[in-house]
């Protein structure tokens, strides 16, 4: 009898276990989804952020130019005596 009790309790436990398993594994899919979830998220913004990073540099480097330009275009008027 006391063979049999232990055998019914170790059962118990087996299904207590693997109920607690069960119950487990779905909020870790539902962890590993939202992982993914933001993974490709931050993709598109790191994507985004990249894109607007080379647009700003080459409006940079068109701005710099440009100031260039008009910094040589005030010298040439001062050399030339003037403004016209």
């Amino acid at each position: 009898m006391v063979r049999f009790m232990e055998l019914f309790f170790l059962q118990n436990d087996r299904s207590s276990y693997n109920h607690s398993s069960k119950n487990t594994k779905v909020p870790f899919r539902i962890v590993d989804k939202t992982v993914e979830q933001i993974e490709k998220a931050l993709e598109s913004m790191e994507d985004e952020a990249e894109r607007i990073y080379r647009d700003e540099q080459l409006s940079l480097v068109e701005d710099e130019a440009a100031a260039t330009r008009d910094t040589m275009h005030v010298q040439v008027e001062f050399v030339d005596g003037g403004e016209n």
